[in-house]
């Protein structure tokens, strides 16, 4: 078990590992990954191959060449077909229908075959993988397919409606996810909560609708024997709903808005947290690592995983593998 696996279940590992997530354009992944050997090893994490991205189509309505989603449910009752065919089934259909990645059902088909080799490769570098497979919360979900305001006008006009479709989704998605990331060999799911914080909900909303199915989702996954990686794209102020979980079973990953040792203190006995810096760095963050790191050699959360910004991977190119060494007076510590 490595130390990653290690820090999940709260273990006392004596150092925190430092795992920036890192991916590539798809073509060149493999290449400048391999080809970057010698400097990523000296990381703990996290890698993350472009293939993987091709599971987060399903709660995506959309494709490359656009730049948002595109709005497929138009009224109330446009939840119905949702319901009857479940996340999947229905995102295979609407990618076809609105000639989005009309070819999805192959990709989903192929990608964890392109990760798990890459896996098998790279496995005795000692560099963890990121995720197998990328979802979404069920509301979340509903949000990119009709839209978030017409979402929160529907939930207003029939709260049950939306509860159901969103339980439907909390339901049905987890075994396909849990199947993908462990047929690419790296069980864990990145699971975003875009359009789905109490701060963006609001709190009655989030506590009847929203976090009764994201629960549902991911006690899912967690039953699945696969860990979910919870995202956060905002400042996560209060994150006491995720006590409700099992304790040593998620990761959480925040964002560069929030205090990294604060929530890493609020979830010292409940799970690992990581995040939350910028790479490349700019002088301000260069600063910021710095003084992080001083303090973290007093002493560090042992749960605590150092990384960049829950929404913000490092992309590698053949030119930028030296600004990596942004996070190396993490490395020093021990």
């Amino acid at each position: 078990m490595g130390i990653i696996e290690e820090t999940i279940k709260l273990e006392n590992t004596g150092r925190t590992p430092v795992a920036p997530v890192i991916t590539s354009k798809r073509e060149k992944f493999s290449e400048v990954v391999k080809n970057s050997e010698s400097v990523l090893k000296k990381f703990d994490g996290f890698l993350l191959h472009p293939a993987v991205f091709d599971s987060g189509w399903v709660y995506l309505p959309s494709k490359p060449s656009l730049r948002e989603p595109v709005r497929i449910i138009k009224d109330i009752d446009g939840y119905d077909d949702l319901c009857d065919y479940g996340p999947v089934e229905y995102a295979l259909k609407i990618h076809k229908e609105n000639d989005l990645v009309v070819e999805l059902e192959r990709r989903l088909a192929e990608a964890p075959g392109l990760v798990s080799s890459f896996v098998e490769e790279t496995g005795g570098w000692g560099v963890a993988s990121y995720c197998g497979a990328m979802a979404i919360t069920p509301i979340g979900y509903i949000s990119y397919y009709r839209g978030f305001n017409d979402t929160m006008r529907d939930m207003a006009k029939d709260q049950q409606k939306i509860y159901n479709t969103a339980m439907t989704i909390a339901k049905k998605y987890p075994k396909f996810l849990a199947e993908f990331a462990k047929s690419c060999k790296v069980p864990r799911v990145w699971v975003s909560f875009t359009n789905a914080t109490p701060a963006i909900v609001g709190d009655y909303y989030f506590d009847k609708v929203v976090w009764p199915t994201t629960k549902t989702l991911l006690e899912g996954i967690i039953k699945e024997g696969v860990v979910p990686i919870i995202q956060f794209e905002e400042d996560a102020r209060s994150l006491k709903f995720l006590t409700q979980l099992p304790p040593r079973s998620y990761i959480v990953h925040i964002s560069r808005d929030s205090d990294l040792l604060r929530v890493s203190e609020a979830l010292a006995n409940q799970a690992a947290v990581m995040g939350n810096f910028k790479v490349p760095a700019d002088q301000e963050e260069e600063s910021r690592i710095r003084d992080i790191s001083v303090r973290l050699a007093s002493g560090a959360p042992k749960n605590l995983i150092v990384s960049t910004d829950g929404g913000e991977p490092f992309i590698l190119t053949s030119h930028n593998l030296e600004k990596l060494s942004a996070l190396e007076p993490f490395l020093k510590k021990g």
